[in-house]
């Protein structure tokens, strides 16, 4: 018999310890015209097919290589019928904005519905931008039941670290261990939203489990000589590491030198139907807050962050799923070997 074709066999009385018989032949019978790894003859006798079992372990272990990046790229949709019939039109832009006055949030780009109005310094965040036929371009807003569209010319993006990044890259220098004394005694290290902006973008657990040469990119350098470590992505979070005090959470606040951010010029819009004179009856009026997340990649509303939680949660059962049917497999592969 060729290797491909090679088969061991073993009794079934290993199974039959934790089943009887006809719950071993039942299940395997069901299984095999599936995956055709294992058969049970009448005689009690269990056979494996060593090149299919291999093929469907390394299968397995694949998939549950992937689960984490898939779950690393998803990106949240609004609720909105406008959204999903020009989706192919739509440009992600995962930001937070001011409200320069009061504005006013419509059903969609080309319905004059009032849903939403905000007051002047309300902050807002947007995660898609549509450009609609007359060149205004309009930001989606995705809170709680609400789905509304603000006309982007009348607010200001807010700057954060991605404006910060921008404007700083070539400051930048690689991580060299500016954090490797931290005391992983299960204290907190606060993350900024960039430096000198005195906003928490988090907190980091510290315990045996943090990694600082794992999730550090690199450091900035500010006019006082302080280190300012940059991570992009630990425990959900993105954010930027005081060095000098890194337990400290009194918040630093300076100028580092960058220039304000406005609005992207945008054309004249040709007069529409829209009115947005008349003050809309009986809408509900966005309290202002004090503090909104502007980091980029972390800013969300609470209703994606509940579908996040929900998706991470999938996830780890899928997981958990994956090494289960693996770890049962690997057994009674070598169970199969060891009664070869």
């Amino acid at each position: 018999m060729s290797p491909s074709k090679r088969r061991v066999s073993v009794d079934a009385t290993f199974f039959c310890s934790f089943a009887n018989r006809k719950t071993v032949q039942h299940t395997i019978n069901v299984l095999n015209p599936y995956l055709k790894v294992f058969t049970c003859s009448r005689n009690d006798r269990i056979s494996c097919n060593d090149k299919r079992f291999s093929a469907i372990l390394l299968a397995l272990l694949l998939t549950l290589c992937l689960v984490p990046t898939t779950l690393a790229d998803v990106i949240f949709e609004p609720r909105s019928k406008f959204f999903e019939s020009h989706r192919e039109d739509m440009v992600y832009v995962d930001k937070v904005y001011i409200a320069n006055e009061l504005v006013y949030g419509y059903e969609s780009p080309e319905d004059d519905d009032m849903l939403l109005s905000a007051s002047d310094g309300t902050r807002l965040y947007i995660s898609h931008a549509y450009t609609d036929a007359n060149g205004e371009k309009w930001g989606v807003y995705d809170w709680d039941t609400v789905v509304c569209w603000f006309r982007l010319s009348e607010l200001e993006p807010v700057y954060d670290t991605r404006d910060f990044i921008r404007d700083h890259d070539d400051e930048f220098t690689d991580y060299a261990d500016e954090l490797a004394d931290l005391p992983l005694d299960g204290g907190e290290m606060p993350l900024w939203q960039y430096p000198g902006s005195g906003s928490k973008s988090g907190s980091v657990y510290l315990d045996e489990y943090f990694e600082h040469d794992t999730y550090a990119l690199y450091v900035y350098l500010d006019a006082e000589g302080r280190a300012w470590v940059y991570f992009p992505y630990v425990f959900g979070m993105e954010g930027w590491a005081n060095a000098a005090d890194p337990l400290s959470t009194e918040p630093i606040v300076f100028d580092a030198n960058a220039p304000a951010v406005t609005p992207e010029p945008t054309a004249t819009p040709a007069p529409t139907d829209v009115a947005v004179s008349a003050e809309p009856s009986a809408e509900p009026e966005i309290e202002r807050t004090e503090e909104v997340t502007a980091t980029a990649g972390v800013s969300r509303t609470l209703s994606t962050t509940l579908s996040t939680t929900l998706i991470l949660v999938l996830g780890l059962l899928l997981v958990g799923f994956v090494m289960v049917v693996a770890v049962v497999l690997i057994l009674v592969f070598f169970v199969l070997k060891k009664k070869k």
